[in-house]
């Protein structure tokens, strides 16, 4: 088959959604078809390959505690219908197809099957209480409906009853799971804690450096901050107040062999994100590498953890809860090993070679009009 992948994000920039694209893109390609992605791309000089049709530049707009590189360019109809006569798309698969503006503009004109994959979720819903009236429409013209996750799912049909069928984000597990030597400039006896996400105020860095900083005061630890973006004004001066070289600030890592290296160099992953997400696939990536986890107890990442057996759930915000658990598993090795084990056996859920298969399937079905 011939398969769009469709994206609201800008694709050169790191993030969860774009991530799942490229990964789900060559999942399919193994399987012998053709995928061609499209989506805002906010670097002109970018040298593209034959499988990336760009679509314009992005902007960063603001939305619920993150920010969206997003395509504000509403494509004449004339562009977008040259494009999609000239591919003659099997499937086209939107990610978050009720996103302006590219998703909508796509799904306005295609004659191909239409699959959506929702991968939002929010405490609040204003955006489709006050938005239902126009995006209906859009909604029938998809043929299947996915989420990521069970949250996702609930977030999405209070608003648009039909069917949806759960299929979680993926990970090359087989990959991830493959041992690699550990960063040498880390292997000094300190015990490493490692932060992965963007560096956004939602993403609970703070929680964590306050927690840390008083733990530090007891033991000989170390943390590790990976990601794209700019530090809070409150984070930087937390690091400012203890000046410490075993805060290490590394910014964005793309490179996935050495991401895995990080992963499988600390001791423990912390994500203490304070709401609006939908899934953990850095959660699931670090128990991939066979990493403990602690994190947040909010409802995405209730979909890969359960308490007190693949890791640990903290409450939210809570700096004292933060330091337990952290405190709990750097003094006790064989908890780490057990919760560690336990994430390994988890996480097999989530392999890309298995999900595949169910999207594949939901394709197969919407082909048939099932």
């Amino acid at each position: 088959m011939k398969i769009a992948q469709i994206s609201p994000y800008d694709l050169n920039y790191p993030g969860g959604v774009v991530s799942h694209i490229f990964q789900l893109g060559e999942q399919l390609m193994r399987r012998g078809h053709d995928v061609k992605y499209l989506g805002p791309v906010n670097s002109p000089s970018l040298n593209y390959s034959n499988q990336i049709i760009p679509m314009g530049n992005s902007v960063p707009i603001p939305v619920a505690g993150s920010v969206a590189r997003i395509s504000l360019n509403f494509w004449e109809t004339r562009k977008i219908k040259n494009i999609l006569e000239k591919e003659k798309f099997d499937i086209i698969h939107l990610h978050e197809p009720l996103m302006p503006s590219l998703p909508l503009k796509i799904l306005s004109h295609s004659n191909s099957i239409n699959i959506g994959t929702f991968h939002a979720y929010s405490n609040k819903d204003y955006v489709y209480k006050f938005t239902k009236w126009y995006l209906t429409k859009f909604m029938k013209r998809l043929d299947g409906k996915i989420t990521v996750s069970v949250s996702a799912k609930e977030y999405v049909e209070k608003h648009f009853s039909g069917e949806y069928t759960v299929i979680p984000n993926g990970i090359d597990l087989d990959f991830l799971s493959q041992k690699t030597e550990p960063l040498n400039q880390y292997m000094d006896n300190k015990f490493n804690i490692l932060f992965l996400g963007r560096l956004e105020k939602r993403k609970g860095l703070q929680y964590l450096l306050k927690a840390y900083i008083e733990l530090k005061k007891k033991y000989d630890i170390r943390l590790i901050i990976i990601g794209p973006g700019n530090l809070d004004k409150q984070s930087m001066k937390l690091i400012k107040s203890i000046n410490s070289a075993d805060i290490v600030c590394t910014g964005a890592i793309t490179d996935q062999y050495e991401k895995r290296m990080y992963y499988q160099t600390a001791d423990l992953f912390c994500a203490p994100n304070t709401g609006n997400e939908s899934f953990g696939i850095v959660l699931a990536e670090a128990m991939a590498c066979g990493i403990p986890v602690v994190a947040s107890n909010i409802n995405g990442f209730k979909n890969v953890i359960e308490h007190g057996k693949n890791g640990f759930l903290f409450e939210p915000n809570s700096v004292s809860s933060i330091y337990n658990y952290i405190e709990l598993l750097i003094t006790n090795n064989n908890l780490r090993n057990t919760i560690a084990e336990n994430g390994q056996l988890k996480v097999k859920e989530f392999n890309w070679n298995k999900l595949v298969d169910k999207i594949l399937d939901c394709y197969e079905k919407a082909k048939n009009g099932l």
